[in-house]
């Protein structure tokens, strides 16, 4: 499990996010995971854009309902603490 994924701004746009999270898929698709998923905040949108652009979609089903505009689990990690579930494909 991967607590917090964090790149530096001034590192923003060289790859470094998505190295490290392809660092830590590649061994688990080969041991036959299929499905990542990480959770954010519904209103962060600089991780909403930060996952989007590694792929993770998020995951709208029953109990997600729509907060800040994208589907997300109300009080997720508790009173008020509202989640997006993102989900892709562990082999990217």
């Amino acid at each position: 499990m991967i607590h917090l994924v964090a790149v530096d701004p001034a590192f923003r746009r060289r790859g470094i996010g998505r190295d490290l999270l392809e660092r830590f898929a590649a061994p688990l698709a080969a041991a036959g995971v299929t499905t990542l998923e990480a959770t954010c905040r519904p209103d962060d949108r600089i991780a909403l854009v930060f996952f989007a652009a590694l792929g993770f979609a998020p995951r709208a089903g029953p109990g997600s309902s729509r907060i800040y505009g994208v589907p997300a689990f109300a009080d997720w990690d508790g009173a008020g603490e509202d989640r997006v579930l993102l989900v892709r494909a562990a082999g990217g």
